[in-house]
Order: structure tokens, then sequence, then C-alpha cells
């Protein structure tokens, strides 16, 4: 039986009272995050939630799923809202905004486990098995390698995709002159950026890109894996070009150029917060 019709969901209660992720999020994200959990395990595409074409009501992808959640949910949209936010920066859930997909890697993880094991014991199941996981794996997001994170099945690791993690950090040390190692940290947000469907080009485009804004200023020392492949990657790639130059201050103008300065040092102090807090965690 596929794990979508069973009537119940397999809970793993050492991993909700364990989970050092999600002792990150409110109580009020666990609630939610429950009720999430069932939405998905109901859902065509074990352990995900897709958004369609008809659910695109704003510019804000997760208000959007949150909008669809609440027909599922009685809580208010602004708990749903907050909650997603909270369980998707602690990594709980995992948003592609690329194809539209909130998923759970647990749950994805047992269902491709699941259903091999429903088809193996049958006449030439193993070659049915790996068909059907080659077409699970290609229509979710699975955030991790084959042979990290997810324990897929070793016939079926050959169709998971690889995040070339080593690529990443080659090419930034390349262009910096620096020796930056693949460390768990630095892994888990390349990770993550990948299940958004990034790209290592995308990848490169940002070290380009930020290298050229950043070498010569007081930002070089923030050219580092940890801030580069942060929540704001998906901004530093879209972000227009920059000639590395702020703004020209003529004499009597000095009024005027003010607020510029004024936004730099706070955008400044942000980031290194921000960096200081992602070191520690």
């Amino acid at each position: 039986m596929a794990l979508r019709d069973q009537p119940y969901i397999p809970l793993y209660v050492k991993d909700i009272l364990t989970d050092e992720k999600l002792k990150e999020c409110s109580a009020q994200s666990v609630g939610v995050y429950l009720f999430v959990m069932c939405a998905m395990h109901k859902s065509k595409e074990y352990g995900t939630i897709l958004l369609r074409q008809k659910n695109h009501q704003t510019n804000d992808q997760i208000e959007n799923f949150a909008i669809k959640l609440q027909k599922h949910m009685h809580f208010s949209l602004e708990v749903i809202y907050d909650a997603l936010t909270d369980l998707i920066e602690e990594d709980v859930l995992q948003l592609d905004i690329k194809n539209n997909i909130l998923s759970q890697k647990r749950m994805i993880d047992d269902n491709i486990l699941s259903l091999k094991r429903s088809i193996s014991g049958s006449k030439g199941g193993f070659a049915t098995a790996n068909k059907t996981a080659k077409t699970t794996a290609n229509s979710v997001i699975v955030n991790g390698s084959a042979n990290e994170d997810v324990n897929v099945p070793e016939d079926v690791k050959d169709v998971v995709p690889k995040i070339p993690y080593k690529e990443v950090i080659d090419d930034l040390n390349k262009k910096l002159g620096k020796n930056f190692k693949d460390t768990d940290k630095h892994k888990e947000k390349i990770r993550a950026r990948f299940g958004e469907g990034h790209t290592l080009d995308d990848f490169k485009k940002v070290h380009d890109i930020k290298i050229k804004e950043w070498r010569g200023t007081d930002y070089e020392k923030h050219l580092k894996p940890l801030t580069l492949y942060g929540n704001k990657f998906n901004g530093y790639l879209n972000q227009p070009e920059t000639n590395n130059t702020v703004s020209s201050v003529t004499p009597g103008n000095f009024d005027s150029a003010e607020p510029v300065f004024a936004k730099l040092l706070e955008e400044k102090r942000i980031e290194e917060e921000r960096e200081q807090n992602e070191e520690q965690n």
C-alpha cells in the first residue's frame, strides 16, 4: 500500500523530540508543521505540496502557500505565514521557488523506500523499482546527494542528482586565491540553494558579482561561503551590475550624500550580525 493511502502518517517520535532544527522553531510553528505533514501525506507526490498556477495570488511565494494551506487548517493566515517562514528558515521544510514545491525531506525519503519495497518482490521488481524511483526522484526536490542526508537505496542512487559541493568551493577558491573547505556548514548552505533550483553556474555568477563589488572594500571580509550562500543568494544573483563605486560627492553636496552612507553602514551592520549568528549556529 502506498504511504499516501495509509490512514496514518509515519511519525518518528524521537525526531520530533530531538530535532535540533525543530527546537529552534516556536510552539506555534510546530503546531502548523503537524498539519502541513498531514497535507503532504495525502499529496499526489508524497511529502510535497505543489503550488499550481491558480494559487499564485501574490508575489510572495510563502504567502501563496499559506493561503493554499489555510483551507486545511484552523489557523489564521498570519499564523500560517509566520510558521512557514520559521520552518523554512530552520530547514525543517524546504521551499523550491523555481518549481513551486514545498517539501519535507524525511517524508520524501520514506516514500522512495516504500515504492522500492512494494515492488521489489514481484517478477522483474528491481528493474521496475528503479524506473519508479527515477520518476519519483525527478518529480520532487531531494535536498541532498544520494550519499548524504537522504537514505536513498543503493540501486536508486544513480538517479538522484549529485550536488557539486567541491566544484562550488573550488571556483570560489580559484577566484579569491583562498583555501575554503567543503565543510558540513558550507555543504548545508549549498544544498539549500540547490534545493531552491539553483545551479553550479548560478554559484559561479554570484562569485563573480560579489568579488567585483566587494574586493578592495570593507566588505571583502564577507567573501566566504557562509555569507555568499545564505538566504540572500538569490538577491545577489539577480542584482544589477555594479562598478564598485558608491556615489560621487562634490563639495557642498554632503547633505544629499548622507543617506547613501547611512544606508551602506546599516547594511554592513546587518550583514555582520547575520554572519556572526550563522557562525555561532
